[in-house]
């Protein structure tokens, strides 16, 4: 159920975001290089303004900085990202307990592009990387969970892992940035954090057989208020969407609030309309 809904939120995300991009690029060829591709739904308004005009022009300013400002957002999220994910993997290099990351990994039948286990009394668990998702686990953690616990813990991972959600996360937090006029841009982001820890949590249920062990591991890691790592885009087992996931594990009938108000929704579909009377200036 869960899978289907982070699946649903996802497409939307991204095809909203395709199609605002889309007529961004489409501006951008026509406005550097004269380039007028067809199917392109601003060229019916062209006739609705006069060129040339005062109005033409400051219009034309404020389009090119929403442009510039959108494909920039995108630029340099994708160099912060980068810089941060080697920042971030030289530290974790260097935590690494070989001799624990074999052990664990054996155990939950992973190798070692999967999973590793870092020597850190602080209590974590997170998936992190976007083309080949990892399991870090920490040894403060594996002391802190019983077996029944650390299975749950590490079946809810593996679903993050399988899903490749630090993408998908990376993907809509990039599009909110870059689309930041558009309300629903960042309630799909923000939405997708709760539904994808929703849908680790049901794997790890189905998984596991049942819902104890992952209760007991939450409880568990909220009670002793694990640091979060400075890092690029993280997907940790115990610091998203808390009070839905209790909720759920004791009320697997409470229904999670992800409905958009009505005020948002129509900021959404202004914003995207007059954007596109906007680029019909030109």
């Amino acid at each position: 159920m869960w899978k289907k809904r982070a699946l649903y939120l996802f497409g939307i995300g991204v095809l909203m975001a395709g199609i605002v991009w889309g007529q961004m690029g489409m501006y951008v060829l026509h406005l550097l290089f004269g380039i007028r591709l067809p199917l392109n739904f601003f060229d019916f308004c062209l006739g609705l303004f006069i060129k040339h005009s005062v109005y033409y022009m400051l219009i034309l300013s404020l389009l090119n900085a929403w442009v510039t400002y959108s494909f920039l957002a995108i630029f340099m999220g994708g160099i912060m990202h980068s810089i941060r994910s080697k920042r971030f993997k030289a530290r974790l290099s260097r935590l690494v307990n070989i001799e624990l990351t074999n052990v664990i990994s054996q155990r939950f039948e992973l190798n070692r592009h999967q999973l590793i286990v870092i020597d850190q009394k602080d209590i974590s668990a997170f998936t992190v990387g976007l083309r080949r998702p990892l399991i870090v686990v920490s040894t403060g953690l594996l002391t802190l969970l019983d077996p029944q616990e650390l299975q749950a813990v590490m079946k809810h991972e593996l679903s993050h892992q399988q899903h490749v959600d630090p993408l998908k996360l990376f993907i809509l937090e990039q599009i909110s940035r870059s689309l930041w006029f558009i309300p629903l841009a960042k309630w799909l982001y923000h939405n997708y954090k709760i539904i994808c820890e929703l849908a680790a949590d049901e794997f790890a249920i189905r998984k596991t057989g049942s819902e104890l062990g992952l209760s007991k591991a939450l409880l568990k890691l909220i009670n002793h208020c694990p640091r979060r790592m400075p890092s690029p885009v993280v997907v940790p087992f115990a610091d998203t969407a808390v009070n839905y996931r209790l909720q759920h594990l004791l009320e697997p009938r409470y229904s999670i609030p992800l409905r958009l108000n009505t005020q948002s929704l129509l900021l959404s579909l202004f914003a995207m309309s007059m954007s596109a009377l906007i680029v019909a200036v030109v």
